[in-house]
């Protein structure tokens, strides 16, 4: 299609989790979702990155992310893992915000909302199966709705001082 795409599955094993899962509602795989790369995320040179880390043999999109708990989430781990990032970044002052992917979700849910991005939209992009949805939301491929994404905006969003990714020279990958 000339655009690159994310694709969310569970299909494979993650290197350091094993099997992988998707959240999913009433047996469905509503998990399973596929949208275009936002443009933004382009321009900061996603691409580069996700090329680089394949060509150095990673299979997984953020190498350095590891299980945590007694449970061997990785999302606990992001969490945390995000809010070190965003605080070591002078993003997210210390001590404020100790859930910032929950924060993320809400905050990209309410700009949707906003940007006029339709309910069963939102929903696949996130990969929640849509409460109180009849059977015909089964019937059909759903990954055109993925193509919403280049609807969202973020009003008074400026990232002109966030610096495309480079690779790290004492990484590789950071």
């Amino acid at each position: 299609e000339g655009r690159w795409f994310i694709r969310i599955t569970d299909e494979g094993d993650h290197p350091y989790k094993g099997p992988r899962r998707l959240k999913t509602s009433k047996g469905t795989k509503s998990g399973r979702r596929e949208f275009p790369v936002p443009q933004a995320l382009i321009d900061l040179n996603f691409i580069a990155y996700v090329l680089h880390v394949k060509a150095s043999g990673e299979t997984a999109l953020f190498p350095l992310l590891r299980t945590k708990g007694d449970r061997k989430l990785l999302f606990q781990g992001f969490s945390e893992w995000w809010n070190g990032l965003l605080q070591q970044r002078g993003i997210l002052p210390a001590g404020k915000g100790r859930r910032a992917s929950r924060e993320f979700r809400h905050n990209w849910t309410t700009a949707a909302r906003a940007c006029g991005i339709p309910e069963e939209a939102r929903e696949y992009i996130q990969g929640h199966y849509r409460s109180g949805a009849t059977a015909n939301q089964d019937y059909g491929s759903r990954k055109s709705l993925g193509l919403y994404i280049d609807q969202l905006t973020y009003e008074g969003l400026d990232l002109s001082d966030v610096k495309p990714w480079r690779p790290s020279p004492e990484s590789g990958a950071a």
